[in-house]
């Protein structure tokens, strides 16, 4: 092999191995240090199609830095050939492993929970690895198993870079998708290649065999794959064959669904597999009937795990002996201890005993010590190569045991969060901070140790998991409380106001009191109505409809904000709309904090007022009708005082209100009361242009149903609808842009992008948020009458 001369103080170590495109070598550097190179072969230096993926994958690992991903250490330029240094990760590849046979399938699931990790990591990134196979695994003694050669990956920006009908890849692994056209490839490859991968390790073969690359392809497009062992866990077959189902939507889409699909097989608990077809068929169902909905989820959410799992995990080890008193088991060395009697130093026993009594933590900080013994000095290299053996041993025991106490943790974690889930569909409403103490009182009860994790930077953690977890749990509790809320209080208002404005006092506090207390923090009306009643507790029947205003009005306060507001709903209830009206109005200007805040008042009782005036007025009051009135002001001049910074303006028969540059910053929030029964909402719309050369923000959401994303600089922009993704679709500078509603569909530069419900509510609320900040040109939005 010619290899190019290395820079002044590096050396070059050996060859580890080579493809039809590069060389890897293990080489040292000025300081020392190991690294991977991987130099491109001359035949192939000026090829710009893989000049490119090279670069790419440099630029992909230096932003993405996982545990479970190969690092990179940078780029290095040998005359005119590229290289990249990557970590040097001593140990064999997932292939190498296998040609000692096959693996256990507690082995193999920790192994693919692992990699698909990784494979989350580079999705999230808006990219696709494309060559998952035993080759690209690298077995690391303490974070398991690293995928590595992201020489393949295709960003969801950069399809060109790939030719139509280049099988790429390795035939015996790649999805039938990727076999036809590797332009295609999305995610749902990656967990077919990874499924493919974990046949491989269990079977002890590649899933599909032929006398060349044509006859493999053919098996992957039309066959089933080579059997499996038949002593493998039912749930751990159901599981591959979703993971290498031929057809994408009967496939796992998400490596995410996969990984747990697989902690729930390790952990005893039946497998959910949540496909794109499945998950579509359960949107389906959302409509039904609530008996219907609660029968489909009976057959379609299979969940109802033991109190322990079924299966036990592989982590005990062969007893040797005892160390100290501990009669736990430990790990055996391996070698005999005997033979090994020159270096076994205090510090091993102390591991081992920390080991064996769960104490991991400290069992980690002891063996960072162990290299660095004294009295390895005067050993021979064979000892101490020896030794070093033994240090891998129990490095690959820890990160083993750290993993087991992991899944089993997330098992429990994933456990309780069903059951919460199933209690709050009954209605059975839990504070998520009982869920977390209720989890750790598990993980204490199982023993686990759950407090020393994680043992390697990068590694599991299982508490941080728990946290986002409760924090999700929480969002889940809050959306629910104020969708029972906005279902209880309507019905309840309406009928304490037909109480008040008939004269009916009592009624109305009996008909108030009855109202669930606890839900009156998630609807802003039930507040502001319990404040009410709450002022009004102090008036009898015949006061309060019989006795003029103005004899009340000592028995008001001294606060004159306080006196106008309570005199402005003692007007209302007797029937005076136009006088609470002129009550209330002026109090708008000192912005009254909390439930009195008037503008809620202004714009209930202005509802009212332009539906027609109150029956109960005209019979007490008996004034002459005020004059007709023209709604379109009345509604423009309402909204001109909520928001002096924005243009309202008519149009033809309706309403514009307009905000000029308004900067979005972290959150963007403005409300307009409008009534539905008299006005529709046309449309809405965003313009906006970023200056050549700015980078678009991360995140634009808008209407809180649309979202521009983009996960980095060199990710492809993805425009999400109600939960509806489409790629492609994003900011761009240099060139301005819309963003327009109307009549129920959504276009983005003058295309049509979907559908999207309008808003609903008593108020039209306009929102905006990005990350990190964007000042757009102009958010307009346009009612008219019904």
């Amino acid at each position: 092999m010619s290899f190019p001369e290395l820079p002044p103080g590096w050396t070059l170590v050996r060859s580890l191995g080579r493809s039809s495109v590069s060389d890897v070598v293990l080489v040292r550097d000025a300081e020392g240090r190991a690294r991977a190179l991987k130099i491109l072969r001359p035949q192939v230096a000026g090829d710009p199609r893989i000049l490119a993926r090279w670069r790419r994958e440099a630029r992909l690992l230096e932003e993405i830095e996982h545990p479970n991903l190969v690092r990179s250490h940078g780029t290095l330029e040998l005359g005119d050939r590229l290289g990249l240094l990557l970590e040097y990760i001593e140990g064999p590849n997932l292939r190498q492993r296998l040609d000692q046979g096959p693996l256990g399938w507690e082995e193999v699931a920790r192994i693919g929970i692992q990699v698909a990790r990784a494979l989350e990591s580079l999705h999230r990134h808006g990219t696709v690895h494309r060559d998952v196979k035993p080759h690209n695994i690298l077995m690391h003694p303490r974070r398991g198993a690293v995928l590595a050669d992201l020489g393949l990956v295709r960003s969801r920006e950069d399809p060109s870079l790939t030719r139509q009908g280049a099988a790429l890849g390795s035939p015996a692994y790649m999805s039938p998708e990727q076999a036809r056209d590797p332009s295609a490839t999305g995610p749902e490859g990656d967990v077919y290649s990874l499924g493919a991968t974990l046949h491989h390790a269990l079977s002890g073969e590649p899933p599909f065999l032929g006398r060349g690359i044509g006859e493999v392809i053919h098996r992957v497009l039309h066959e089933d794959p080579e059997p499996l062992p038949e002593d493998l866990p039912e749930g751990l077959r159901e599981v591959l064959a979703a993971a290498m189902d031929k057809d994408p939507d009967r496939r796992y889409a998400r490596a995410q669904d996969f990984r747990s699909d697989l902690v729930r097989v390790l952990t005893g608990q039946a497998p959910r597999t949540w496909t794109r077809a499945r998950r579509r068929q359960l949107r389906i169902w959302v409509g039904v009937p609530a008996a219907l909905l609660l029968l489909v989820g009976a057959i379609w959410y299979r969940t109802t795990p033991p109190a322990t799992p079924t299966v036990p995990l592989a982590v005990s080890v062969p007893i040797r002996e005892s160390i100290a008193k501990d009669e736990r088991p430990l790990p055996e060395p391996p070698v005999p201890l005997v033979d090994l009697a020159f270096w076994f130093s205090e510090q091993e026993k102390e591991f081992l005993v920390f080991f064996g009594a769960d104490q991991l933590r400290r069992a980690a900080e002891t063996l960072q010590a162990l290299p660095q013994l004294p009295n390895l000095a005067s050993a021979t290299e064979p000892e101490k190569a020896q030794h070093r053996t033994w240090l891998l041993g129990l490095q690959r025991r820890l990160a083993q045991r750290g993993e087991d106490v992991a899944i089993l943790a997330e098992g429990i974690l994933n456990t309780h969060r069903a059951e919460f889930l199933s209690r709050l569909e009954s209605e059975q409403f839990q504070d998520p901070s009982s869920f977390r103490d209720e989890v750790e009182r598990a993980w204490v009860d199982r023993q686990l140790p759950v407090l020393d994790l994680p043992l390697f930077p990068g590694s599991a953690d299982p508490r941080r998991q728990l946290a986002s977890v409760v924090q999700a749990l929480q969002v889940t509790v809050d959306r629910r409380l104020a969708q029972r809320a906005q279902r209880a209080f309507p019905a309840k208002r309406k009928q304490v106001h037909e109480a008040l404005l008939a004269g009916r006092l009592q009624d109305a506090r009996l008909a108030w009191a009855a109202v669930d207390r606890e839900l009156l923090a998630w609807s802003p009306e039930a507040l502001r109505e319990e404040l009410r009643m709450q002022a009004l507790a102090g008036f009898g029947v015949e006061e309060l409809y019989r006795t003029p205003l103005a004899r009340l009005e000592p028995r008001l306060g001294k606060d004159p904000s306080s006196r106008a507001w309570l005199s402005a709903h003692l007007a209302w209830c007797r029937g005076d709309l136009l006088g609470a009206l002129q009550r209330m109005r002026p109090l708008m200007a000192e912005k009254l904090a909390g439930e009195r805040d008037p503008e809620f008042w202004v714009a209930e009782w202005e509802r009212e007022l332009q539906q027609v005036v109150p029956q109960a007025a005209v019979a007490r009051e008996p004034a002459t009708n005020p004059p007709p009135l023209d709604f379109v002001s009345l509604l423009m001049a309402d909204w001109q005082r909520a928001h002096p910074e924005a243009l309202v303006e008519r149009r033809g028969q309706g309403i514009e209100v307009t905000w000029v540059r308004p900067d979005f910053g972290r959150a963007w929030r403005r409300s307009l009361n409008w009534d539905r029964r008299q006005w529709t909402l046309q449309s809405w719309g965003l313009l906006w242009e970023l200056a050549e050369g700015n980078v678009p923000p991360r995140l634009l959401r808008i209407m809180g149903e649309v979202e521009l994303r983009r996960e980095s600089p060199h990710a492809v922009p993805v425009l999400r609808v109600q939960g509806r993704t489409r790629e492609g679709f994003g900011i761009q500078a240099g060139v301005p842009q819309d963003l327009v509603w109307e009549e129920g569909r959504l276009w983005l530069d003058g295309l049509d992008v979907g559908v999207l419900d309008p808003p609903q509510g008593t108020r039209l609320v306009l929102e905006a948020e990005a990350i990190p900040g964007f000042v757009a040109e102009k958010f307009w939005i346009r009612v008219v009458p019904q």
